[in-house]
């Protein structure tokens, strides 16, 4: 049985009473025709049996990463830190730019910072930079804290966000699937031996990550025998006071933590798990987040609608979850059996 023909663009623009240019703009979802004439030509192309040609979208996407470096789309990293170039000064946010900077480069586009917090810098005057500049594409870099709301007019730009600190509005977004570290921490020391397990993070920390770190310690700790569960830690400040009377009170066997000096408080006393591990250099177990792959993921949802021509804050967002990896370390050991 033969193939039935696909429609071709002059066929739909007859049918649909417009121009061969306007078929190929408005089934690329392109801003430069309106909504309405979009839709109609789509339901048009969908009636006729029109299906695009994934040979074709194979062949843009290897022109564009061939393309010449002075002639990539560029992307706007946008940072909200109290000073410009974060990276330079955080080995995490660092990790964060690399990976997004080598995924640029990977599908063809370049990754240029625009420090959204400069003084005397609006919103207006920064969407007309953006727009005198040429760039569609918005990747909304690591934040310091998060933001309420993000004032700039999305209406005619790709966007998505790396974490999940913006509030409003909700973007296309990828992130560390923070559940599934504090899952993966708590069933390591659980296979080691550990049977008190306790978490320490500050509560600023935990609601950054819409309370997945606590959800998933409260899980695992409904599972465990009621001798064995603890509270869990959550402070607005983490402080060695109140850490230790925390301790004293409850004496958990091994730790769970945001923060480095929760493994100095602890002095060989328990176990330590750091949520936030980067390299060796921590001299600890961890859960490594992969900020290089997270931000690779970023830039991917970024291209994505730039090349379906998709623009504007989403009806639906979506969220890209990377999985943590654990990392062995000195902090833990395989305990002795009770």
């Amino acid at each position: 049985m033969s193939r039935p023909l696909r429609p071709s663009l002059q066929h739909i623009a007859d049918v649909a009473r417009v121009s061969r240019m306007t078929v190929s703009l408005a089934l690329r979802n392109h801003p430069r025709i309106s909504p309405a004439t979009r839709e109609r030509v789509q339901r048009i192309a969908r009636d006729l049996g029109y299906r695009p040609d994934p040979e074709i979208a194979k062949l843009m996407a290897h022109l564009r990463r061939s393309r010449p470096a002075s002639h990539r789309t560029t992307i706007a990293l946008l940072t909200t830190a109290a000073r410009p170039e974060p990276w330079r000064f955080n080995r995490h946010f660092a990790k964060f730019y690399e990976g997004a900077t080598r995924r640029a480069d990977e599908l063809g586009y370049q990754l240029e910072e625009f420090w959204i917090k400069q003084p005397g810098l609006t919103s207006d005057r920064m969407t007309k930079i953006l727009h005198t500049r040429s760039i569609e594409g918005l990747l909304i870099g690591p934040l310091a804290r998060p933001s309420a709301h993000l004032s700039l007019d999305l209406s005619h730009f790709a966007v998505a966000e790396y974490g999940q600190n913006v509030w409003r509005p909700r973007l296309h977004r990828a992130d560390h699937n923070q559940f599934q570290g504090m899952l993966l921490a708590m069933r390591k020391l659980q296979r080691l031996g550990y049977r008190r397990i306790g978490l320490a993070v500050l509560e600023g920390y935990d609601r950054r990550v819409w309370h997945t770190w606590e959800g998933a310690y409260l899980f695992c700790q409904q599972r465990a025998t009621r001798p064995d569960r603890l509270p869990a830690f959550v402070t607005k400040i983490l402080d060695p006071p109140g850490f230790a009377r925390w301790f004293d009170r409850h004496q958990p066997d091994a730790v769970i933590g945001s923060h480095l000096m929760v493994r100095d408080w602890l002095k060989n006393d328990a176990g330590f798990v750091y949520l936030d591990w980067l390299d060796e250099t921590n001299n600890c177990a961890g859960i490594c987040q992969h900020y290089d792959q997270i931000a690779a993921a970023a830039v991917d949802l970024v291209a994505g609608q730039l090349q379906r021509h998709e623009r504007g804050v989403p009806a639906q967002p979506k969220l890209v979850l990377t999985d943590g990896e654990w990392m062995d370390g000195p902090t833990v050991r395989r305990q002795r059996s009770r």
